[in-house]
């Protein structure tokens, strides 16, 4: 049987998420521990089967980091996210990254019917005219 969501359950709901974990990881204000929680939040409840099989390996990283980090208080659950060594860090984004990039491919792929849906909102994609306008670089 063809798959024709390329081995990802729910992908524009995973786009969803990822854009919001995107949205942290580039947020510069927060310290590392805090936009760490928030850009991994997203992708708590995510489960390995929910993802490509080829991609699996990078997934079941992220989504081990977030249990690896947490402390339980009496009251709250904190994520640790600065006891992870600058490697470890540099690793859980790079990774993060790569997942999304892989999403992003695989829709493109899908040839989705969701085009409305998934484009950005805050612009639309550079019109020919706007290409052949540009001066290029020298």
């Amino acid at each position: 049987m063809n798959d024709p969501y390329l081995g990802w359950r729910d992908p524009i709901g995973k786009l969803v998420r990822f854009r919001t974990a995107i949205k942290y990881l580039v947020n510069q204000t927060d310290k590392f521990r805090v936009r760490m929680d928030k850009a991994t939040y997203p992708l708590a409840d995510m489960q390995l089967d929910e993802f490509p099989e080829h991609i699996r390996k990078i997934a079941k990283k992220v989504l081990a980091v977030r249990g690896a980090v947490a402390k339980s208080y009496e009251t709250d659950t904190l994520f640790h996210f600065e006891r992870l060594t600058p490697k470890e860090r540099k690793a859980l984004i790079r990774d993060i990254v790569k997942l999304y990039e892989a999403l992003l491919i695989d829709l493109g792929r899908m040839g989705t019917d969701y085009y409305e849906i998934i484009y950005p909102k805050d612009g639309e994609p550079p019109s020919s005219k706007w290409r052949e306008r540009r001066k290029p670089h020298k």
